[in-house]
């Protein structure tokens, strides 16, 4: 077990999306390391009106290492970059924490977390278009609320969202609201569709002309829809995940976001 713990640290700044964020925390002092990668996608950026043609192809790395225990949770992430901007460069440093407040499995009406996450990015990632940062050091508040439906000792469905606001060391808040609904059969294969909604509240525009220095003080917009496919297996957990962009402004458009992920949970 010592060893385990050696590798984990070992790993964690060195190795490279998302912050899972459900209000079902995990299994009690199980842990949860993940690794996961990201292939985003575009051909232009959505400006206030119009676009401009910036096509990317950009890839994201993302090791994260989770743990709950008596309503708490918390997760760590470390992210590393290659866009035309960053070449395998070290993108942000994610820490969250986060506390359940109801449990719908136990009689509750539904189960309720809230949480914060800080972010630390550098300024080679806050200049990037690619990578959503307002600023190097930001956090950003967030809750959830879900409901499950289960028959025995088997989940059947779970609704949920999330909303979270944030602020950065510059520039404006933004806002993030989140739908999901997932489907579980035989507690083997999982489907997840989801709904995922940005809105920096700043007061300029992007022009085609201009030095990027983050998103902070930009009016940007975003909502993306996509499904994921999770299956468990002897060796661990794999998921694969698939996004569009549907709307924008000010921000990357019509992007498409492919992610594979593979967890491999243990407990002390």
């Amino acid at each position: 077990m010592l060893k385990r713990w050696l590798v984990l640290l070992c790993l964690i700044p060195i190795i490279i999306n998302a912050t899972e964020l459900m209000p079902w925390p995990d299994e009690d002092f199980e842990f949860q390391p993940r690794l996961t990668g990201l292939y985003q996608t575009y051909r232009s950026i959505a400006k206030s009106h119009g676009y401009i043609h910036k096509p990317s192809y950009d890839r994201f790395y993302t090791l994260s290492v989770g743990m709950s225990a008596f309503d708490w949770s918390g997760e760590i992430e470390t992210v590393f970059a290659d866009t035309p901007r960053q070449r395998g460069t070290c993108d942000c440093v994610r820490l969250t924490g986060r506390y359940r407040w109801l449990n719908d499995i136990v009689d509750d009406p539904v189960s309720l977390t809230t949480g914060i996450t800080i972010i630390q990015a550098f300024r080679h990632s806050v200049n990037d278009i690619s990578s959503f940062h307002h600023g190097q050091i930001a956090a950003e508040a967030h809750i959830a609320v879900g409901k499950e439906t289960s028959h025995l000792s088997s989940w059947l469905s779970h609704w949920w969202g999330v909303f979270g606001i944030g602020m950065a060391d510059q520039g404006y808040p933004w806002i993030r609201g989140d739908a999901y609904w997932e489907k579980n059969w035989c507690d083997q294969s999982q489907l997840r569709l989801f709904l995922h909604s940005l809105w920096g509240l700043g007061d300029r525009n992007l022009h085609a002309h201009s030095h990027f220095r983050g998103y902070g003080p930009i009016a940007h917009r975003s909502i993306d829809i996509g499904a994921r496919y999770t299956y468990n297996f002897d060796l661990g957990i794999l998921s694969f995940e698939y996004a569009h962009r549907v709307y924008a402004v000010n921000f990357p458009a019509h992007a498409n976001l492919f992610l594979l992920s593979y967890l491999y949970p243990f407990g002390l």
